[in-house]
Formats: structure tokens, C-alpha cells, sequence
């Protein structure tokens, strides 16, 4: 069985809009233990879930389109200052509970999102050290995000390490940002691939081995961690 396939095995139905949450993390964990033996454990933002089941036609239109769009779609590091300021800037906000501040930054915020918002400004001081990872999005002048970051939480010493995948595309004032909304079957698939390539992989164990190491040397970071888990 070959890398691709075994990567669509474990995946199966996962939606886009679980990327920033722990079923995905966990489920690229899964893929990430047959090539460097870790299991990834890296919490995430808020997420809406597309529950709409992934048909086999839906799968062979996606699987057309990645091949696509992914051939000349090399991965950059920072290398579009607005992206940058983009995601800084909702990473900034997030942390500040400044909900319309973060609804600046992306298309679509619903009621639930908001909630979530303010509660994360009572344990979340700051994301620092962001560096964005993009791809090639779908369509013109769209970029698929690895935003990678070093969360500070409110009274402990060390900050954890973390990575979040965004999907930004331009607005109608000729500027960004963060697509919120559900995913068709297409976009789901081809963040899905891109998450599962080995540059990203490698990016992502990467987070994950300075994570697992931060949470066994710090004891309040490890107390954190787990009751993150346990809610």
C-alpha cells in the first residue's frame, strides 16, 4: 500500500473545517506515525464541522483536481507580507478575545465562534513566533496556510508550540481573508493532501516533537495540556 493511499485509509471523511481541531490532528497523527514513529498531539482553534458524507464521485473529482493544481506549487515560508499581517493579526485578536477585531480577518463568524472567542482570552495571553507555511490554493490568488506558533497561556512559564491550517482567499476590496464558511468536497481533499505531503508532515512532527518534550519538562504546561484533553 502505497503513502497516498494509506493516508486516504485513515482520513476517510474528515472535513476541512475540523483541520484546526484534535479528531484532525489526530487522524494526521496516525499518517505521521508510519514515518517518524510520533503521535501528534497539537491543540487548535475553533472549528465548524461539514458533516456531509464524502462520496466516491465527490473523491475522484478531488483527487483530479489536486493532481492539477498541485503540480509547479511549491511550499513557501512568509513569502507574501499580507498573508503575514493576515493571520498576525487574527492570532493577535484571538488571543485578546477582540471578536471584531478576528471578524475583520475572516468571512464568516457565527454566534457559536464567538463564544468560543471570549472564552479562549481567559487561558490564551499570546500566539508568538508565527511563521506561515502556504500553498497554492484552488483558485486564483487563493493560498492554503500552515501558520505554525508558540501559544503563551496565562500563568505558565512556557509557551507551546502549535500549528493551525487556514484557507485565505482575496475579497472584494482586492485584499485577504480567512475562508470560514463550510467546504465543498473538492477544497476538503486537496488541504486534506496537502497536510499529508512530506514537506508539511515533516513541519508538523516538527511541532509536535518540540511539543511532547515542552509538556514532559514543564509540569504546569503538562497539567494544562491534559485537562485541555479532558474537556
Amino acid at each position: 500500500m502505497s503513502f497516498k493511499e494509506l493516508y486516504k485509509k485513515i482520513i476517510g471523511d474528515v472535513k476541512w473545517k475540523d483541520l484546526d481541531h484534535k479528531k484532525v490532528y489526530m487522524a494526521l497523527a496516525a499518517v505521521i506515525v508510519v514515518i517518524v514513529l510520533i503521535v501528534l498531539l497539537v491543540s487548535g482553534a475553533f472549528s465548524k464541522k461539514s458533516e456531509t458524507p464524502q462520496s466516491e464521485e465527490a473523491v475522484v473529482t478531488s483527487e483530479e483536481i489536486v493532481e492539477e493544481v498541485t503540480e509547479g506549487n511549491p511550499l513557501e515560508v512568509d513569502a507574501y507580507d499580507e498573508i503575514n499581517e493576515l493571520i498576525e493579526k487574527y492570532f493577535d485578536n484571538l488571543a485578546a478575545g477582540d471578536v471584531e477585531r478576528v471578524d475583520e480577518t475572516v468571512d464568516e463568524l457565527t454566534k457559536e465562534e464567538v463564544k468560543t472567542i471570549e472564552k479562549k482570552k481567559d487561558y490564551i495571553e499570546a500566539y508568538d513566533n508565527v511563521v506561515c507555511y502556504t500553498k497554492k490554493g484552488l483558485e486564483e490568488d487563493s493560498f492554503v496556510v500552515f501558520a505554525s506558533y508558540d501559544m503563551k497561556i496565562h500563568n505558565i512559564e512556557t509557551p507551546a508550540p502549535g500549528i493551525m491550517a487556514f484557507y485565505v482567499i482575496s475579497d472584494v476590496d482586492g485584499g485577504y481573508k480567512i475562508y470560514n464558511q463550510d467546504a465543498s468536497e473538492e477544497l476538503t481533499s486537496y488541504v486534506l493532501e496537502l497536510a499529508a505531503e512530506e514537506e508539511i508532515a515533516a513541519i508538523i512532527a516538527d511541532v509536535d516533537a518540540r511539543y511532547q518534550q515542552l509538556v514532559a519538562e514543564d509540569e504546569e504546561l503538562g497539567k494544562f495540556a491534559q485537562t485541555m484533553l479532558e474537556s
